[in-house]
């Protein structure tokens, strides 16, 4: 009898002994789940938080570069020895909220083909005050009246969504701004600085005589001629946007009326255009540009805008009324009085002062002027005053390009998109 006692006394100890492990090793599993499972939510949670602030919103599409493309690098305006002084970090100005209406970009008419496109004559073929030798022969430049397919459909997806301003912004599909809202008194007279100044001491007297701050682009050639004329932009308080380092043509309208990006073109190429320019414009002036590029020529499509934006440069075009097909392109680069595209000065100024008055007015207009010209005489920089106090007397208010766009998502991102990239760069420095 005690044998068969101890026997079932060991039996039962037994059972025990392994009903305890099993119990243990259920609840260990249970709470290697639980564990698991709080772990991806916190990185889920963590993944939706930390995005959106450091690569815009999460809806972004993917940005393809051009990866059997030549990555050579462009001409660099930066002595690679030399430390540019520290940057001032750039910071926009930040008057009340403005919804922004998006205006739709060019709508073409000229709709012919290549192969019927009149001749021009030289002086057409550039945009004045972006001359240099080597252009002296180059391709008719991009207008406004000469814009195609390309600028149809960019018209066709920003039209109609007066939200658009706080929508989220798609990386590789970013707008090409042309346009303010159409409800507030505000307008943008913004210069290109391509290669001549020769106009730049008048502009800059007239804006400073009635204490209006701008948006000017400057190319890194521009910058390199002009270094004088650069840091007083900057004193007199104006913004600057990137004109890109060299001024290249980007797609190949010149030769195919399209705007497909030139087989030389890639995202690479494009970027250190865009970085070139930065650099020596910090070298000279120690602070930093506006995350605002207009590209060359006005040559540009949704790749080249995708490409910028991802670098933190959004695109800013120039106004056109698809309704009245009005521009406020000045034209005042075509120098040559038997050009079919010539406007005397007084033209100039009724194009600009006349604008809107069929279509609800000129609010949230972006004109576009140079800072140099091949003219002889009968220069625009001769009714700028006249034209600014007209307007204004008219109760519009002249404001930055980034004041105009306070509130816009777009902006928003670029501006993130650019700071983070700026701060990356001095945290590996240090």
């Amino acid at each position: 009898m005690p044998l068969k006692r101890s026997t079932s006394l060991k039996s039962s100890l037994t059972g025990l002994f392994k009903a305890s492990v099993q119990r243990a090793t259920s609840q260990a599993a249970r709470l290697k789940r639980n564990l698991s499972t709080v772990l991806a939510t916190s990185v889920l949670l963590l993944f939706f938080l930390y995005i959106p602030f450091i690569h815009g919103p999460l809806n972004a599409g993917i940005i393809h570069s051009d990866s059997t493309a030549p990555q050579v690098a462009t001409k660099s305006y930066i002595n690679p020895s030399s430390t540019p002084p520290a940057a001032t970090p750039y910071i926009a100005a930040t008057p009340s909220a403005i919804v922004q209406e998006p205006a739709p970009t060019t709508v073409a008419e000229h709709t012919k083909p290549a192969s019927t496109v009149p001749n021009v004559l030289g002086a057409e073929k550039i945009r004045l005050g972006e001359l240099n030798k080597d252009l002296e022969n180059g391709p008719l430049p991009l207008t406004h009246e000469l814009h195609r397919e390309e600028s149809v459909k960019s018209a066709k997806h920003q039209r109609g969504d007066s939200a658009w301003s706080h929508a989220p912004v798609s990386l590789a599909s970013p707008p090409d701004v042309t346009r303010g809202a159409k409800n507030k008194y505000l307008l943008s007279i913004t210069f290109d600085g391509g290669y001549s100044a020769s106009e730049a001491g008048v502009v800059l007297d007239e804006l400073r005589k009635r204490g209006i701050k701008t948006t000017i682009f400057l190319s890194g050639t521009f910058m390199n001629l002009h270094p004088d004329v650069t840091v007083r932009i900057v004193e007199d308080g104006h913004e600057v946007g990137n004109h890109t380092a060299t001024h290249p043509h980007l797609t190949d309208y010149a030769s195919t009326y399209t705007h497909k990006t030139l087989k030389s073109m890639n995202r690479t190429k494009l970027l250190e255009e865009l970085r070139g320019a930065e650099k020596l414009f910090t070298s000279i002036t120690g602070t930093s540009m506006a995350p605002l590029w207009r590209a060359p020529y006005g040559e540009v499509n949704r790749e080249l805008r995708a490409w910028a934006f991802e670098f933190g440069y959004l695109h800013i075009g120039w106004t056109y009324e698809n309704s009245t097909k009005e521009s406020l392109d000045t034209l005042d680069w075509v120098s040559e009085p038997s050009s079919r595209f010539y406007l005397s000065a007084n033209e100039i100024l009724e194009r600009v002062t006349g604008f809107g008055k069929e279509s609800g007015g000129a609010g949230g207009g972006i004109i576009l002027m140079h800072l140099g010209t091949q003219r002889k005489s009968d220069r625009a920089s001769s009714v700028l005053g006249e034209m600014l106090d007209e307007l204004r007397g008219r109760g519009y208010r002249f404001v930055k390009v980034s004041t105009m766009l306070n509130g816009n998502s777009a902006l928003k991102t670029a501006f993130r998109r650019k700071s983070v990239r700026s701060y990356k760069k001095l945290s590996k420095i240090r």
